[in-house]
C-alpha cells in the first residue's frame, strides 16, 4: 500500500490547476457544461424577444382589431395575414419595417400627433402590446 499516491490537498484555488489530470478533469467538465448552458439560454433569449407575426402580432390583432379590420376592412386595412397588414390600407403603407415612428399603425396605436388612436370605442392597448408591436415593427415585421 505504500505504493499509492495520494493527491495533495490544494491550498488555494488557484493550486487545482497544478494538480494531477484526475483532479482536474471534474473541474474542467463543470466549466464545460456551465458555457454550454450559458450559451444554450442566451441564444433562447433572443429567440423570445423576436416578435413574429404569426405566434405574436397576429393573436393581438385578433383581439383588438380584427372586430372592424377583416372581413369589413375600415380603411382598407385587413389584418388577416401579415401581407395583408404590410400592403396597408387606403391611407398607404401602415407598416415600415424597421420605422416604428414612422409607421401609421404605430402612430395610431400610441395617438401620436392628428391621428385618432386606435382601436376606437376601445380600451386602448397596454403599455405591454404597444411594445410588441413597436418591436415587431422595429425588427423588420417578420
Amino acid at each position: 500500500m505504500d505504493s499509492v499516491k495520494k493527491c495533495p490537498r490544494p491550498k488555494s484555488p488557484h493550486d487545482v490547476f497544478y494538480m494531477g489530470r484526475s483532479a482536474r478533469s471534474p473541474i474542467l467538465m463543470i466549466a464545460l457544461c456551465c458555457i454550454a448552458l450559458t450559451y444554450t439560454a442566451h441564444s433562447q433569449d433572443e429567440r423570445q424577444t423576436e416578435p413574429t407575426y404569426a405566434t405574436d402580432i397576429y393573436p393581438l390583432f385578433q383581439a383588438q382589431c380584427a372586430k372592424c379590420h377583416t372581413k369589413k376592412t375600415r380603411g382598407g386595412l385587413s389584418v388577416n395575414t401579415r401581407e395583408a397588414v404590410l400592403k396597408g390600407g387606403k391611407s398607404g403603407k401602415v407598416v415600415l419595417p424597421g420605422e416604428s415612428q414612422n409607421s401609421l399603425l404605430y402612430k395610431m396605436v400610441i395617438g401620436q400627433e392628428d391621428v385618432k388612436q386606435m382601436p376606437r370605442k376601445r380600451d386602448p392597448l397596454n403599455d405591454q402590446e404597444l411594445k410588441l408591436i413597436k418591436k415587431w415593427i422595429d425588427q423588420g415585421a417578420k
